[in-house]
């Protein structure tokens, strides 16, 4: 009895009942609540995506929560060596410390990836990080997702910190209590109870598993995967496993095969394999049913942000209004309906569309790129051809000019005279509403395209390209539709169509409608991030990807028969150059992917792209539907789409696209 009242007085407590209570609990409190606190960011989906059974969460989760259990064992019984048999205080104090601070790499790592899945609907990979480097990337922790999750990780982090402490301090407590034949009795109990309790929960929980069907564990691989894991690997592989630049030549039996859709290598200059001597692969195959356009007509090229072509489907989302703007420019003009995205993000997508050419860099070669613009390669865009025409070039870009080293690039190798930005001094002399804090509304944007027009002197040709960005999340739209029920994804989109209405309302009844060619495109397919996947969702089964069907329209100018007219050849924004060139009757030396949707892209039906086309549903289903044998003998295997991706990847790096001596 004496033992007893002296380890209640030890602990300040006086009841032995709560003494073996308070010595049960402890750890298994700790225990319970770290597989809690790890678990919750898994069964975050239910809010991240809506059309998500909570079951399928629970029969793939059966890999995470075992990991789960084994951590917050090993966490508990690092707590109980160090605190009950270490002596040292700075000892036991640096682990404390030690535990804290992995504890708080841990919150945080779950919240970038979290922020991640939530707007991108993967995990954190190289593309984030390239993103993040180069692109503004990290525009989760401006919106109010992350205001209300970042503190509430700050409460649960606090509370982690408080049931830490609280169980550190038991067992030095604990240690306390005299060793003599009593307290034995003690400390046997506590390690029992404890020791059952723990295998107890996990065996309950794996049990409950495997009785829900562990056999579909693979099922849905995010919903177990671990995000600190994810974290880790992905910035290690970004930052000291770069893409190697090495000279890479195909075998010969896949360059034959790559001919039959439609790439043509190593015709010109062995150095420079991509180039050939004409926009055509058989100059035999040009057509002339297509838009003719005189000599020298304007150009103006609207990129627009992450615009899928679902939003132009009034059928599909029921939105009356909603981009009203852009309707009435496609009743004017000449519609590509089954153009898809060749990459992402931006400024592949305007590479893509003005260069007709894959950039799928997202690791650079050696330390000293890491905080370089990463647009390693000299291309041969629309504007370096025009420029020797006697074109006037501009590039109008509603973010800073940084943006993954756009300025430097287009304007220092690519031959655009003016590159406006958020940095531009012109550009902000001319906005009238309040600039968001990185980049600048659509309204302003166009509003500044149309003074430029109006200034303009008469009888210079000029190309004009225009990015928006109001579509870009994180969501802050300028103006709301009456029937978006609040959704910022829907009022951002309504935001570009009504600043787009300021070009298009001048445009049409301007001088420029005889002698310009406008064309309104996406740059790329609309990221699948919560808002959209929530809304696609409500009328199809939309997977989680970002190949997808984009906008792509031309207004030719002086021909009204191609007015209001669709084509459906399947097509990329990689053809949209060699499209424009052949409209204009100009053909070069060049090294584009893309070919003439007018004369020979309907011949090479299987474009190939970034993306592997046999599994992209989005692509093949529809096209399937209408065209019977559509995709026989497609036999291009994913290695063999890979190896080509890596070779194009390995031109860029070595920088042998195009010359840069060349225009």
């Amino acid at each position: 009895m004496k033992i007893v009242k002296k380890t209640l007085s030890l602990l300040k407590i006086d009841d032995k009942k709560e003494l073996t209570k308070s010595i049960i609990l402890t750890p298994a409190i700790f225990f319970t609540y770290i597989v809690f606190l790890l678990s919750l960011w898994n069964f975050s989906w239910l809010f991240i995506s809506k059309n998500i059974d909570p079951f399928d969460i629970l029969k793939t989760y059966y890999a995470a929560i075992n990991i789960y259990g084994i951590i917050a064992l090993l966490l508990t019984v690092f707590i109980f060596i160090v605190f009950y048999f270490v002596e040292k205080r700075i000892f036991r104090r640096t682990a404390a410390l030690l535990v804290i601070i992995i504890a708080l790499l841990s919150f945080l790592m779950r919240v970038l990836d979290w922020g991640v899945l939530y707007w991108g609907g993967i995990h954190t990979d190289n593309e984030f990080w390239f993103h993040a480097l180069y692109l503004g990337g990290t525009y989760f922790f401006e919106t109010l997702e992350a205001k209300i999750l970042i503190p509430l990780s700050i409460l649960l982090f606090i509370i982690f910190v408080v049931l830490f402490l609280r169980t550190k301090n038991f067992f030095i407590l604990l240690k306390k209590i005299p060793h003599s034949h009593g307290s034995g009795n003690i400390n046997k109990k506590i390690f029992i109870v404890n020791s059952v309790y723990f295998i107890a929960l996990l065996l309950l929980v794996n049990i409950l598993f495997l009785a829900w069907g562990s056999s579909e564990k693979n099922k849905k691989t995010l919903f177990s995967d671990i995000p600190e894991y994810e974290v880790i690997t992905s910035l290690i592989d970004f930052s000291f496993n770069p893409v190697p630049a090495r000279q890479i030549v195909l075998k010969k039996p896949l360059i034959e095969k790559l001919r039959k859709y439609g790439i043509k290598l190593y015709s010109v200059n062995s150095e420079y394999p991509l180039i050939k001597d004409s926009i055509y692969l058989d100059k035999k195959n040009k057509t002339g049913n297509k838009p003719v356009l005189y000599k020298n007509p304007n150009i103006i090229i609207v990129s627009v942000e992450s615009f899928s072509k679902f939003f132009l489907e009034l059928e599909q989302h029921g939105l009356k209004d909603l981009t009203p703007n852009f309707l009435d420019f496609k009743r004017e003009a000449y519609t590509f309906e089954n153009m898809y995205s060749s990459v992402f993000p931006t400024v592949r997508g305007v590479i893509a569309a003005l260069g007709s050419s894959i950039y799928n860099i997202t690791k650079l070669r050696g330390v000293k790129y890491l905080y370089r613009p990463p647009i390693m390669s000299k291309f041969l865009l629309l504007s370096d051809i025009l420029k020797e025409r006697g074109y006037k070039t501009v590039y109008i870009h509603g973010w800073r000019g940084q943006f993954a080293g756009m300025e430097e690039a287009f304007v220092k190798r690519q031959h655009f005279e003016k590159f406006y930005s958020l940095k531009s001094r012109e550009l902000l002399n001319f906005i009238k509403s309040k600039a968001k804090s990185n980049r600048l509304w659509d309204q302003d944007v166009f509003g500044y395209a149309v003074k430029m027009l109006k200034e303009k002197r008469p009888g210079e040709p000029f190309l004009m390209c225009i990015s928006t960005m109001d579509f870009h999340p994180p969501y802050h739209p300028h103006y709301k539709h009456p029937n978006a029920e609040g959704n910022n994804l829907l009022n951002c989109l309504y935001s570009t169509d009504k600043a787009f209405g300021v070009l298009w309302n001048y445009f049409k009844h301007s001088p420029y409608k005889d002698n310009t060619l406008l064309m309104v495109a996406a740059d790329h397919a609309k990221f699948p991030n919560k808002e959209y996947a929530d809304i696609r969702r409500r009328y199809e089964n939309f997977p989680r990807k970002v190949c997808d069907y984009i906008v792509s329209m031309i207004y030719f100018p002086g021909n009204r028969k191609w007015k209001g007219r669709s084509n459906y050849t399947l097509s990329t924004n990689l053809d949209i150059a060699p499209t424009i060139l052949d409209v204009m009757d100009i053909d070069i030396e060049n090294p584009f992917l893309g070919l003439s949707i007018f004369s020979e892209r309907p011949l090479y039906p299987y474009p190939v792209s970034s993306f592997y086309l046999p599994s992209e549903s989005l692509i093949t289903e529809k096209m399937k539907a209408g065209n019977a044998g559509y995709f026989d003998g497609m036999d291009l295997s994913p290695n063999e789409h890979r190896a080509f991706n890596n070779f194009i990847n390995n031109l860029t790096l070595l920088r042998r696209i195009w010359p840069d001596n060349k225009r």
